[in-house]
């Protein structure tokens, strides 16, 4: 995969997980949100060993094209795009042995944008030069 896909925005931290009977379960929301990832991924190859996802959070654009300064934290979408991905792309979430998030440009609605690619050490190569 070597192109950025751009997804719906996710949903925030605080409305993925709902209770119900003594049990966590996934929102209406988180799960509707997860059903419209998966379905823009179609198609995209899988990837059967370790993989880096990076991804860019989208803030919403304003009328005057300005970023919306209300946005999620920039680390809020990675759980809910790990999951969403698992079976789509990849068998299992844990495949995923390094992510990176930042900040990306304002786009009408909002979004969250990712790329995935094989492990190369990448992350872990730039965290140990920063120590």
């Amino acid at each position: 995969m070597k192109a950025w896909v751009l997804l719906p925005y996710p949903v925030g931290a605080n409305r993925i997980w709902r209770h119900f009977r003594g049990r966590a379960v996934l929102s209406k929301e988180a799960t509707e949100w997860k059903r419209q990832a998966q379905a823009e991924c179609e198609g995209i190859p899988w990837f059967y060993g370790e993989v880096e996802v990076f991804y860019r959070l989208h803030p919403r654009k304003k009328k005057d094209g300005s970023a919306s300064k209300v946005r999620l934290d920039v680390d809020a979408g990675g759980k809910l795009l790990l999951d969403a991905l698992q079976g789509v792309i990849y068998a299992d979430d844990a495949q995923a042995v390094a992510q990176g998030s930042i900040v990306g440009e304002a786009v009408d609605g909002g979004g969250i944008s990712f790329i995935c690619l094989p492990a190369a050490g990448r992350m872990k190569a730039f965290l140990e030069g920063l120590v």
